[in-house]
């Protein structure tokens, strides 16, 4: 079987890539379909006379390729993400084809797409759902759809597609992969996974120190769910570029002024003007139904809380509402705002765990709602803006006459 899957992969990548998810039985050859896909994917998207970071990366790759990587000059700038000087070192002794570098993100992405899912569906049906009789297979059926459509949901919000500014993207589907990994017991292997993402990405900074409070400064439920509700006022209402100078201690200063000066800021508000009236519906629906959803579970947990039951998932409930606190806090400071996607990929995992637990009552009209949320996402990830940094053509079999 393993030949008829790597046949099919050759004759069309696309097709095989969606054959495996639904179809193929064998673990290792789906994920061996689907990091190829992504692999094919990464290489070609587009890097020239184009914008975006996969420009940034090329540039980069072909200056260190030509000119070789001078880690003292990397290391004098204060830097600590240092994936972009190691990748460059390393796919430099083989090829100067930017297309090389930039399929091995698309490989190491759709890796951990992959990984991330696996462990998110096997904890959520595993570790954390109840054990279940054979009269209740109907029901266990039931639960197991809406937990795929879940993680799903998950995929969306950071999808495959976002592969083109790999660092913080990838960084966000590691942290969430050591997170899970974390919960699932493996205390120290988690830990690891989610201490490497500020070397790809600095800002990962905050989120460890936000895990690193949650484990070490027990906060009540209650003031965690106040909290959330205050962060979020504030976040609409108050511009908080003023009180960020507070804190650009987290990174250098080139990272600082492309996050929070106000020129970037502005340059950004233009950028946002031009949007379609599409972009914004979608951000709006997806910002506040996603709070809302935060907001609902509160009186789920809370009866955990007073019966002194699953003591796991309050904990997995305190850390979303802690990390929220930030997410929304700072969500109008251009570029933070994407943390927002590593909190919504929390929620949506405790969403699954507490499906699973049959604790939701009215779980079709959840789901409705994270539908609604997640439908401008969806059409975003993939049309126009994003598909479009990709050359498609690739993924049909043309492209191999």
């Amino acid at each position: 079987m393993f030949f008829f899957y790597l046949l099919l992969f050759i004759i069309w990548p696309f097709f095989a890539f969606v054959f495996a998810l639904f179809k193929c039985e064998s673990r290792l050859v789906k994920m061996l379909v689907v990091v190829g896909f992504t692999a094919i994917m990464g290489a070609n998207i587009f890097y020239e006379d184009v914008t975006g970071d996969a420009v940034q990366y090329a540039r980069y790759f072909i200056e260190d390729a030509t000119y070789g990587v001078n880690f003292m000059d990397f290391i004098s700038q204060g830097r600590i993400d240092i994936l972009l000087p190691l990748s460059n070192l390393f796919v430099a002794q083989f090829t100067m084809n930017p297309r090389i570098l930039l399929s091995l993100y698309g490989l190491l992405y759709g890796l951990l797409i992959y990984l991330s899912l696996s462990k998110a569906y096997n904890l959520i049906l595993g570790e954390y759902s109840f054990v279940r009789n054979k009269m209740q297979s109907f029901s266990m059926h039931d639960n197991r759809i809406s937990v795929i459509f879940i993680l799903v949901m998950i995929y969306f919000v950071n999808p495959m597609t976002h592969m083109g500014t790999f660092r913080f993207f990838f960084s966000t589907w590691l942290f969430f992969y050591g997170w899970l990994v974390y919960t699932e017991g493996q205390k120290r292997l988690g830990t690891v996974f989610m201490l490497i993402t500020p070397l790809i990405h600095t800002t990962f900074i905050i989120p460890l120190l936000i895990f690193v409070i949650h484990k070490y400064i027990p906060i009540p439920t209650k003031m965690l769910f106040w909290g959330v509700i205050l962060c979020f006022i504030i976040g609409q209402v108050l511009y908080v570029q003023d009180y960020m100078q507070e804190i650009s201690f987290i990174t250098d200063s080139e990272k600082y002024e492309g996050y929070i000066q106000y020129e970037e800021y502005e340059k950004r508000m233009e950028m946002a003007e031009r949007r379609s009236i599409i972009n914004d519906i979608s951000q709006i629906v997806y910002k506040y139904v996603f709070f809302g959803i935060v907001l609902s579970l509160y009186p789920i947990i809370n009866r955990f809380i007073k019966e002194g039951e699953n003591s796991k998932v309050v904990y997995l409930y305190n850390f979303v509402l802690l990390y929220c606190c930030f997410a929304y806090l700072f969500l109008q400071v251009p570029s933070m705002g994407r943390f927002s996607l590593l909190a919504n990929m929390f929620l949506l995992f405790v969403v699954g765990v507490l499906i699973s637990m049959e604790a939701i009552q009215r779980k079709r009209l959840l789901l409705i709602f994270v539908s609604l949320a997640m439908l401008g996402q969806i059409y975003l990830s993939l049309y126009p803006n994003n598909v479009g940094r990709f050359d498609l053509k690739y993924l049909f079999p043309i492209f191999y006459l």
